[in-house]
């Protein structure tokens, strides 16, 4: 489990990295224990009720907006993983990571088959 954890942190530093190269994070948005309240809430919203989470999470919003694809906390993906694509997709936990400060963010964890096990937090460092 820890393998793919690190492969999916991996993966998304990745991708951070390609999307925006030259980010830079606002500092202090929230406390550090902001993030881990996040993950708090999710894991119990998940035990409620894991279909719902899980398709509420991979659930992904297509943007044009070059603004919002710049913000310097909010995650986005380049469209169909095209860093010259003029759209992005934004999903929950990406603009649940704009709350988060410069060094914690907000994961999700899936198994093999991709169901969605937990969420947890991560260092941006880990991640960039």
């Amino acid at each position: 489990m820890e393998e793919l954890r690190l492969a999916l942190v991996t993966k998304i530093g990745e991708q951070l990295k390609a999307e925006k190269p030259n980010i830079q994070y606002a500092k202090n948005i929230v406390s550090p224990a902001y993030a881990q309240q996040i993950v708090d809430l999710l894991n119990k919203a998940l035990e409620s009720d894991s279909a719902c989470i899980d398709q509420l999470m991979t659930f992904c919003a297509v943007g044009h907006s070059k603004a919002l694809a710049e913000h310097p906390t909010i995650q986005v993906r380049a469209w169909q993983d095209n860093p010259n694509a003029e759209k992005f997709t934004l999903s929950v936990l990406g603009l649940l990571n704009g709350l988060c400060t410069e060094d914690d963010l907000v994961a999700s964890c899936h198994d093999d088959d991709g169901k969605l096990l937990r969420f947890q937090t991560v260092k941006r460092k880990a991640v960039n």
